[in-house]
């Protein structure tokens, strides 16, 4: 099977994701200046969420659209395993088991 070149896949990325607008404070969030913050919707964030390599790549962090309902300390605990995964401060698993949990409702009434 033909693979698409990964070009093609990163324009696919950026049309189906939107930048976000401040979270937080993006400072503490972003693990370097030139590291962004992208928003999906249900779908294309259970795709792309999976693709870390991608991710890492092109130097973004992805979260779920603001009508998620997901809190501030939900989405911290989605940005924490995207940049360490498996190493989730205790903290942070109650707020990332939620916040799962959210995600996978609204993906299942959007099906």
């Amino acid at each position: 099977m033909v693979q698409p070149p990964d070009a093609l896949i990163d324009r696919l990325f950026f049309l189906t994701t939107s930048r976000s607008g401040p979270v937080m404070s993006d400072a503490l969030l972003l693990p370097e200046p030139d590291w962004n913050i992208r928003r999906a919707g249900p779908r294309w964030y259970a795709i792309w969420s999976n693709d870390r390599a991608r991710l890492q790549r092109l130097r973004v962090l992805l979260l779920p659209q603001d009508w998620s309902g997901l809190s501030s300390r939900q989405q911290m605990a989605l940005i924490a395993e995207q940049l360490r995964p498996g190493t989730i401060p205790s903290a942070l698993c109650l707020p990332l088991r939620e916040g799962k949990s959210l995600l996978r409702s609204a993906l299942s009434r959007r099906l």
